[in-house]
């Protein structure tokens, strides 16, 4: 005689699937969000492996250091040496930051874009030669100059020398990390540039600025600029050239492994 087929967990409960016990419940809620973590982590570690990403990341690092402190504390050094006034002080920081701004990113987009066929890593290039002298303008502006006038002009040409990276900078960010980890990788780098630069800078300025004076403080904005250009300059240097780089064909083993456990759960 044939024995009845054992009833499914489905129809055991009333159609209404598997049910767990509270610590079954909790057990399986705590696996999920550490397979989570892992998978996280782990595409966070194959995105910073990447070596023209993370000279990226280094120069963003230093441009936005020096960009977030010249921001709070450029206006008032305006005002304690060079005799700017308390209502035109932050119009004039402001004016240069939007104008620089502005004007550094359309001459850094059309002349990388007019280089990418004539250099190699011309996005790594331009940057690096735009910010050479965006940070000695910016030093001659800290100590140099005594008239207002004259550090305004500075101030606005420097601004918009340092700004020319962001094109070019931001095209290498998307193109050398395939479009899986593209999000993330946005993601990491706008983290890291802010917890890690204009974070920071200001409280270390401040902090050199009440032992030794707001001038010595600002000595580290332009140097970090500089330091931007010797980083990016390695990246045309030395890393393989941009043109040959095609991020969507570079799955690496830890891509494959991750797709493997998302599909997996």
């Amino acid at each position: 005689e044939t024995a009845a087929a054992e009833p499914s967990d489905e129809v055991a409960n009333g159609g209404v699937g598997t049910v767990y016990s509270d610590d079954e419940q909790h057990l399986r809620i705590r696996t999920q969000t550490s397979g989570w973590m892992v998978n996280f982590l782990r595409e966070c570690w194959s995105i910073l492996k990447n070596p023209h990403f993370f000279v990226v990341l280094l120069g963003q690092i230093a441009s936005n250091f020096a960009l977030g402190g010249l921001a709070d504390w450029i206006a008032t050094f305006l005002l304690r040496y060079n005799g700017a006034e308390v209502s035109s002080a932050g119009l004039i920081v402001g004016a240069s930051t939007i104008v620089g701004g502005i004007g550094g990113n359309i001459l850094g987009c059309k002349t990388a874009d007019y280089f990418k066929p004539k250099v190699k890593s011309a996005y790594f290039l331009v940057p690096a030669m735009f910010a050479v002298p965006g940070g000695l303008l910016l030093m001659l502006c800290v100590n140099c100059v005594e008239n207002l006038p004259m550090a305004v002009f500075l101030l606005f040409a420097a601004n918009t020398c340092i700004w020319t990276y962001t094109a070019p900078i931001s095209a290498i960010s998307i193109m050398v990390i395939s479009p899986r980890l593209r999000a993330k990788s946005c993601g990491l780098l706008i983290f890291c540039q802010h917890i890690l630069g204009d974070i920071i800078s200001p409280p270390i300025i401040g902090a050199i600025s009440d032992t030794y004076g707001l001038r010595a403080g600002l000595q580290i904005t332009w140097v970090a600029i500089l330091l931007s250009a010797v980083i990016y300059f390695a990246g045309y240097k030395f890393l393989e050239p941009l043109e040959n780089y095609d991020g969507t064909n570079r799955e690496t083993v830890e891509d494959i492994g991750l797709e493997h456990v998302e599909e997996n759960g």
